[in-house]
């Protein structure tokens, strides 16, 4: 019988022993399989640059287990905010994340709330990049450019950028007013001072997060434009020319309802409405000697085919300019036998005093001024 005594051990003691050892890892197996905790992670893509980040757990930690083992690379100033009983917790950017940015944020081994132990895991996420440039006005290799406040420098982003100063350089320098316009993801430059006509000038768009420093930032556009030549000559070039010179310099002296501008020297009119130029039309003001006067009037009264007793002529489409009549606008003269004065020398100051308009133009004027239209000679 002594010879049979360990089996009999091994049959009631070490068999017994190893089920229980089975049963119990078996129940720790289930037991960590149902409540050991694993980590998400959850946010926009690219993340917003006050935007948290959170982390998500599968089961309730221990926040004091994650003390000292959460890091973010690169390093921003961030607060930890737990929530939902310890289930998740978000990393908010105390003041905000650097734009285009890949940041690595890294757990280190924790708890959950049933001691059990939390993998470590790392994380990653890229912030917004910076704004890119959808178009620029006046465009790159520009020519003949005039920039003025109904026609400033605007540039068009692709996204709105309300977390980024946008600056504009120019070489030669010029420094800026600077405008968000209504239009989502325009900013428009005006300079302070009217830029040098017939100068090349170089311009480049800087985009800087509202964190950045100084010399932080990135250029996102490059270009150059060419600003007007104005001759000194204002009657130099073709009709053509000169008109479409006379649209790009003018600039309305009234903002609002309807004017006429009439400039002796260049000999151009120019129509405005609320401050835009409806059209230019080249004219024949007094002679030297019998000059148009300068100054504001208003049309005074209106007639569509008046007979002069001091000429002898007509005057078609007449708008007088002086209370007396003694000046005004209207079609170039005709003889009762029908023989109408040149178009040649309208752009050439010949009249007796009064602002000729030719064939076409006259009636065109006549049909859109009303009495009391404001009239500016200079």
């Amino acid at each position: 019988m002594r010879r049979h005594f360990p089996s009999a051990i091994t049959h009631y003691f070490f068999f017994p022993l190893f089920l229980i050892l089975v049963m119990f890892g078996s129940l720790y197996v289930v037991f960590y399989f149902f409540f050991s905790a694993t980590s998400s992670f959850s946010s926009t893509s690219p993340v917003l640059l006050h935007e948290a980040v959170t982390v998500s757990f599968s089961q309730p930690v221990f926040p004091d287990s994650y003390r000292g083992t959460i890091t973010i690379s690169p390093s921003p100033d961030g607060v930890l905010q737990w929530a939902d009983d310890f289930r998740s917790v978000s990393i908010v950017p105390k003041d905000s994340w650097k734009p285009d940015v890949e940041y690595r944020l890294r757990f280190g081994q924790g708890q959950s709330r049933f001691f059990l132990p939390v993998s470590p895991v790392v994380f990653s996420f890229r912030t917004v990049r910076y704004p890119e440039v959808v178009s620029v006005i006046p465009s790159d290799g520009s020519s003949n450019v005039l920039v003025g406040i109904e026609d400033p420098i605007a540039v068009s982003l692709d996204i709105v950028a309300e977390d980024f100063y946008i600056d504009m350089l120019l070489d030669p320098p010029m420094e800026f007013y600077f405008q968000r316009e209504a239009r989502p993801g325009v900013v428009s430059f005006l300079p302070k001072k009217s830029l040098e006509p017939g100068m090349s000038y170089n311009v480049s768009v800087i985009a800087r997060h509202r964190t950045d420093s100084d010399d932080e930032g990135r250029e996102i556009y490059s270009g150059r434009f060419e600003t007007l030549a104005i001759p000194e000559n204002p009657r130099f070039g073709s009709v053509e020319e000169r008109l479409h010179r006379a649209r790009l310099l003018a600039s309305a002296k009234i903002s609002t309802g309807k004017y006429i501008h009439v400039d002796r020297a260049s000999q151009i009119m120019i129509l405005f409405e609320e401050g835009k130029v409806v059209d230019t039309f080249l004219i024949s003001s007094g002679q030297p000697g019998m000059d148009t006067p300068t100054g504001t009037f208003a049309i005074e009264n209106k007639h569509p085919r008046p007979w002069s007793r001091q000429y002898e002529l007509f005057m078609p489409f007449w708008m007088a300019i002086t209370p007396d009549g003694k000046y005004g606008i209207h079609e170039l003269p005709e003889w009762p036998g029908g023989y109408k004065e040149g178009a040649n020398h309208l752009g050439i100051p010949v009249s007796h005093g009064c602002v000729r308009l030719g064939v076409g133009s006259a009636e065109f004027v006549y049909d859109w001024a009303e009495i009391g239209t404001p009239v500016i000679v200079k």
